[in-house]
């Protein structure tokens, strides 16, 4: 269910602490049976779930690049626009373009 919250609400804070928390997990226990079980780190499936919605956001919404960051968790739009960038191999802004022309 921890999985599932994140790629359901992905502009949440999550923090590894409150979730190993919530299990009644020591932090370094619940992150290694995290990626044993989903092969991923906590870490990475939350930027994944993040990027996925932004991407999804881009597509389907007029909203600027900083209220698309905002709205999955990234108020720094720089930093939001870097691992976007990392991910999809284009800007926010190129990505939305590309996708029109679709």
């Amino acid at each position: 269910w921890i999985r599932q919250s994140i790629y359901r609400w992905p502009g949440r804070d999550y923090s590894i602490d409150d979730m190993a928390k919530e299990l009644s997990l020591s932090r370094s226990r619940f992150q290694h049976i995290y990626t044993e079980t989903f092969g991923v780190s906590v870490n990475k499936d939350v930027i994944t779930s993040r990027l996925s919605k932004a991407a999804e956001l881009l597509r389907t919404t007029d909203l600027s690049v900083k209220d698309v960051g905002i709205n999955v968790g990234y108020s720094n739009t720089s930093y939001f626009v870097k691992l976007f960038g990392s991910s999809y191999g284009l800007t926010p802004l190129q990505f939305r373009q590309s996708e029109e022309k679709r």
